[in-house]
């Protein structure tokens, strides 16, 4: 196999990747959102589920930024826009 069609197969588990990450990403927002209720009292918030959701959307939106990164280099390689 050539290292064009390597860096094609490359691309686009790199994209399937990042549309994961997007959705995983999105699905925390919204669990976040739903924690942080602003007409709760902010007593009654979970706070251990608060905590442990924003460090995994911290880590999982770092790793969305570096597979970003990677596609853009990998497309540029490739000559794609």
């Amino acid at each position: 196999m050539n290292e064009r069609n390597e860096n094609k197969g490359r691309l686009h588990d790199l994209r399937l990747e990042s549309k994961r990450l997007k959705l995983s990403i999105q699905g925390l927002i919204h669990t976040l959102r739903s924690a942080i209720n602003p007409h709760d009292d902010f007593l009654e918030m979970d706070e251990e589920l608060i905590h442990e959701q924003a460090f995994e959307l911290s880590q999982k939106i770092d790793l969305f930024k570096g597979t970003a990164k990677k596609i853009k280099l990998l497309k540029k390689d490739l000559g794609i826009d």
